[in-house]
């Protein structure tokens, strides 16, 4: 990824928000290897029972993700 190689993002936390039975997880999880790697500060969610589609408690998550992103931003 070029943006991290030329490190134009600092100090800048994210969230991100996932099914377990997404079919895409597996490059979720390889996105949170690379923001670790680059010492990027995040948080993962993940509903164990959810694919590709908002999980129920979306609006649960959204709130302690805006919560996060406060605290560390």
């Amino acid at each position: 990824m070029q943006l991290f190689a030329t490190r134009k993002i600092r100090n800048v936390p994210g969230c991100i928000i996932a099914g377990r039975k997404d079919k895409f997880y597996d490059n979720i999880e390889k996105l949170c290897r690379l923001f670790a790697h680059h010492r990027i500060q995040y948080e993962l969610y993940v509903d164990e029972q959810e694919g590709h589609m908002f999980p129920r408690q979306f609006h649960k998550l959204l709130m302690e993700a805006i919560h996060f992103i406060k605290i560390k931003g």
